[in-house]
């Protein structure tokens, strides 16, 4: 049962407005998913401390931020294209994320 996230973001706005062409890894159970566990392990709660305003704003920037950052959920691993047109995927060799 998700409690934070899905009442000020339900699934369809997630997947179909925010992020519609998003790629593996990224899913909103997923998401769901990992908010969850930070939660049971934190004392301070991501976007679940603070009145509406308060959570609905840092998700935004949470999401503002992630959507940046992983090509609007699309680039699941960093992509450099340097100094060239040719982009270059970097592979964790060690599968440590």
């Amino acid at each position: 049962m998700y409690n934070t996230i899905t009442n000020m973001m339900p699934h369809f706005s997630c997947q179909d407005i925010i992020a519609p062409e998003h790629k593996e890894p990224y899913s909103y159970t997923g998401l769901c998913d990992a908010i969850l566990s930070y939660n049971a392990h934190h004392t301070e709660k991501a976007f679940g401390m603070g009145d509406a305003f308060q959570r609905a704003a840092e998700l935004a920037a949470f999401l503002g931020n992630t959507l940046h950052e992983s090509d609007e959920f699309k680039a699941g691993r960093e992509v450099s294209c340097l100094y060239s047109s040719i982009c270059y995927c970097f592979v964790n060799l060690s599968n440590v994320y």
